[in-house]
């Protein structure tokens, strides 16, 4: 069948069909039209209202995120004050300090299978932030002793010990995060250890902040976002609390096409020498 004869029967159809039913039929169709216009500016009103929701929940999801790694870092601090004020640490530094002004080039290496007597019990040391480095320092800013947990932990790089920590223990800097030149960010903790109030030596715990060190700050905040790292020169994430999900490399970008991303630059003063971004991530999808 043709479509003119189709539309001669419509046509047809229509003349003989009474007025009331053809009232009846245009209202019907005018009604179906409504209620879909209607539906679709309702759903959209909808999606609006929830897409602010979502932001607003993410927002103070990282705000809460942002406090809890501040104070998780500021931790470190407290940390190596309470090591260094402990009796066996100072003990330890009179004892040694004859053998250092004797042999000014004098450095020791302890692992993990070799402690050192100056380190805390494993109860002690539980309760401080996973720092795989710890070095010890003679009263004239010296490297004398360095302790790294586990012998597969590669070398601290030099500019690290060379220049970054010289600089910190001259600017009298506690609490410093650093990066090298290959992109490697750490932390640097640093405290006196005095006798009789003088500094006779200084103590320094340094930890990579990695995917581990967010890790295990992120065990503690009892949440289902994902935090992560930016380094703010190349926009990469470099540390991630759920890697199989955000991987060390991605692209801030390519986050952006998966998840909502809220967050700011860390700002400690003059204690970061690169941009950091930290940012709580929300899948799309949810």
């Amino acid at each position: 069948m043709s479509v003119n004869t189709l539309r001669s029967l419509w046509q047809l159809g229509w003349r003989r069909t009474t007025l009331t039913v053809k009232a009846v039929i245009i209202t019907i169709i005018m009604g179906i039209l409504f209620w879909i216009a209607m539906d679709s500016w309702q759903t959209e009103q909808v999606k609006t209202i929830l897409h602010i929701r979502l932001l607003n929940e993410l927002e103070i999801q990282a705000q809460s995120d942002r406090l809890l790694f501040d104070s998780y870092i500021r931790s470190q601090e407290q940390s190596i004050n309470l090591f260094a004020q402990r009796t066996a640490i100072s003990q330890y530094v009179e004892s040694m300090e004859p053998t250092w002004i004797a042999n000014p080039g004098w450095q020791k290496q302890w692992n993990s299978d070799n402690k050192p007597p100056w380190l805390p019990s494993k109860s002690v040391m539980r309760g401080l932030i996973a720092a795989p480095f710890i070095l010890l320092l003679d009263g004239q800013k010296r490297i004398r002793e360095s302790f790294y947990r586990t012998d597969s932990l590669p070398p601290l790089p030099d500019t690290l010990l060379n220049q970054a920590l010289p600089e910190l223990l001259m600017a009298n800097e506690n609490n410093s995060i650093r990066a090298d030149p290959n992109g490697t960010v750490y932390l640097i903790s640093i405290s006196a250890v005095e006798i009789e109030q003088v500094q006779k030596a200084f103590l320094a715990m340094i930890a990579p902040i990695n995917t581990e060190f967010l890790s295990i700050f992120h065990v503690r905040t009892e949440i289902n976002s994902i935090v992560a790292l930016i380094n703010g020169e190349n926009n990469r994430v470099f540390a991630s609390s759920k890697p199989n999900k955000v991987m060390v490399g991605t692209t801030k970008e390519q986050l952006a096409s998966h998840y909502r991303i809220s967050g700011k630059i860390l700002n400690y003063g003059s204690t970061i020498n690169i941009p950091l971004h930290f940012v709580t991530l929300a899948p799309i999808e949810e």
